[in-house]
C-alpha cells in the first residue's frame, strides 16, 4: 500500500485480522515520527459494525494535527514511566490542572511518547487553544502495530475522547463521545475485563495529566534534540526534507524520587546531615503574597531536589516550550 502524508489510511479488517496483528514493541520516537510523516498512521474500521464510522471524522483531524505537531517539533520523549508512577500522580495532577495551576506545554496539538511495562505508549493531545490550563482537551491513544505484508510499522487509532476535569474530585470526566478502539466494540462498548467507558476514559487521560505535572516540575531537565548539523546539511543537499526536532525529558530521577517516597530507610543506613542525598520531590503549594507586594496568591510549582550528586538543579520558572508558539511556513 502506498501513501502520502496527510491522506487517511483505512483498513477494513475483520475481528480475526485485528487479533492477528503484532505489536510494534520496540517503537522509538524516531520510528513514530517517521511513521506519521510517511503516512503509516491508520484507522481500522470493522465492516460488521458501521457504528465505528463515527471515529473516521475524528481520525481525519487527529492525523492532520499529529503530522503538523511532528513537523513543528511538538513531540515529547518522556522516557520510561512505570504504571505505578502514572497512577500515583494522576489524581493530584487532575486537581492542579482543573484549578488552572498547571497546563499543557503547547496551545496547539502535541504528542507524548513514553515506555512502560507493556511497551511504548503514544498519545496525541489537542488542548483548548484559549484555555491550555484547566480547559477541556481531546486525547487519542495510538497503538504501535506491525502492519500486514509490506505495510511496515504503523500507528493505529485506539481509544479517543474529549475530556475535562471535575475540580471537586480531580478526576477526568467525559465531555464528549468516548470513541473506543475497534476491539472494544466486541463487548458492547465494555472491554473484556469488564471496564466501563468511564474507566477506560480515565485510563486514557491519566497518563496525559501525569505527564503535564511532570513537565511542569522544576528540576527536570528537558532538552531539545536536533539532528546533527552534518546530517541536516546532507539532507538539504540531496533535496530531502529536514528531520524535525523533539523534546526529551530526563525523568529517571523523578521516577526514583516517587519510588522512594514514603519508603523506610534500610537498617544500618546513616541518617541525618551526613547521609547520602537522594532525589526527592517538593510538592507545589499556594503562596500568599504580602499586601506590600500586591497581595493575592501564586502557585509554586513542584520541584525535584537533592539529586544524587548532592546538588539541587535550579528551577526554571518558564520552560522554553511553554512560551513557544510555532508557526508553520
Amino acid at each position: 500500500m502506498r501513501s502520502t502524508f496527510g491522506q487517511m489510511q483505512e483498513y477494513e479488517v475483520d475481528t480475526a485480522a485485528l487479533r492477528g496483528l503484532d505489536g510494534w514493541t520496540n517503537a522509538t520516537v524516531a520510528g513514530i515520527r517517521d511513521a506519521v510523516l510517511q503516512g503509516r498512521f491508520v484507522y481500522m474500521g470493522m465492516p460488521e459494525d458501521p457504528e465505528l464510522d463515527r471515529g473516521k471524522q475524528l481520525f481525519t483531524g487527529i492525523s492532520s494535527a499529529a503530522g503538523k505537531a511532528v513537523r513543528m517539533g511538538r513531540v515529547f520523549d518522556l522516557g520510561h514511566l512505570p504504571n505505578k508512577t502514572i497512577m500515583s500522580e494522576s489524581k493530584r495532577a487532575g486537581e492542579l490542572y482543573g484549578h488552572g495551576h498547571i497546563g499543557h506545554p503547547f496551545r496547539d496539538t502535541y504528542i507524548l511518547v513514553h515506555t512502560w511495562e507493556q511497551g511504548t505508549a503514544v498519545y496525541v493531545i489537542s488542548p483548548d487553544h484559549e484555555k491550555p490550563a484547566g480547559g477541556q482537551f481531546i486525547v487519542a491513544e495510538l497503538a504501535c502495530m506491525r502492519g500486514p505484508g509490506a505495510t511496515g510499522d504503523m500507528l493505529v487509532l485506539a481509544d479517543a475522547a474529549k475530556v475535562g476535569c471535575d475540580m471537586s474530585t480531580g478526576r477526568c470526566i467525559m465531555v464528549g463521545d468516548f470513541i473506543p478502539a475497534p476491539m472494544r466494540m466486541m463487548d458492547n462498548g465494555v472491554s473484556a475485563q469488564g471496564e466501563t467507558q468511564e474507566a477506560l476514559m480515565c485510563n486514557l487521560a491519566d497518563p496525559v495529566l501525569a505527564a503535564i505535572l511532570l513537565l511542569a516540575t522544576d528540576g527536570i531537565a528537558v532538552e531539545r534534540i536536533e539532528p546533527s548539523a552534518k546530517l541536516a546539511k546532507a539532507r538539504a543537499k540531496s533535496g530531502k526534507p529536514p528531520i524535525p526536532p523533539y523534546w526529551k525529558a530526563k525523568t529517571e530521577n523523578y521516577v526514583t524520587a516517587l519510588s522512594a517516597r514514603g519508603a523506610r530507610r534500610p537498617e544500618g543506613t546513616p541518617a541525618g546531615h551526613h547521609s547520602s542525598p537522594v532525589p526527592h520531590l517538593r510538592k507545589g503549594h499556594i503562596r500568599h503574597k504580602h499586601a506590600m507586594h500586591g497581595g493575592g496568591t501564586v502557585f509554586v510549582r513542584d520541584a525535584l531536589v537533592m539529586l544524587k550528586d548532592g546538588e539541587e538543579v535550579p528551577g526554571t520558572l518558564l520552560r522554553s516550550f511553554y512560551a513557544m508558539q510555532n508557526k508553520e511556513a
